[in-house]
């Protein structure tokens, strides 16, 4: 994984603690992390798709670690988003399969012990558009 600093710092994450642990990581929204469009032609993940992934497996894995904490399969990972429009909203669930690989990586866990849940996104003209992972 490749750390970039630019990356990571238009990231921000919670921690909770109460019952099971968690951590929510919010990130920019790229079209480009899309299952219909995060990989060329040839089956190769594009490069901006590949970052957003490195970050996001960076996140989670320094969340693991620095809180001691090793999660036990089943792992429930929610999948949300912030968007301006509707016009301009993609649908969540197109976005489980690059964020069920990042996680698999940053975890070690493999993604056949995830469950997957999708929130409605929230439409706000006047928030940056992101996509939230909540981990627990």
């Amino acid at each position: 994984m490749v750390l970039r600093l630019e990356n990571v710092m238009n990231c921000s994450s919670r921690v909770r603690g109460e019952g099971a642990p968690q951590v929510t990581v919010e990130m920019d929204y790229l079209p480009e992390c899309s299952k219909n469009s995060y990989k060329l032609r040839n089956g190769v993940i594009k490069s901006a798709a590949r970052n957003w992934m490195d970050d996001l497996a960076w996140m989670v894995k320094q969340w693991s670690n620095s809180c001691g904490i090793e999660l036990e399969p089943p792992v429930t990972i929610r999948i949300g988003g912030i968007f301006k429009d509707k016009r301009n909203c993609p649908d969540t669930h197109n976005f489980i399969i690059i964020i069920a690989d990042a996680i698999q990586e940053g975890l070690g866990i493999n993604d056949r012990n995830f469950k997957i849940e999708c929130d409605i996104p929230e439409i706000n003209p006047l928030k940056t558009p992101r996509i939230i992972v909540t981990v627990s």
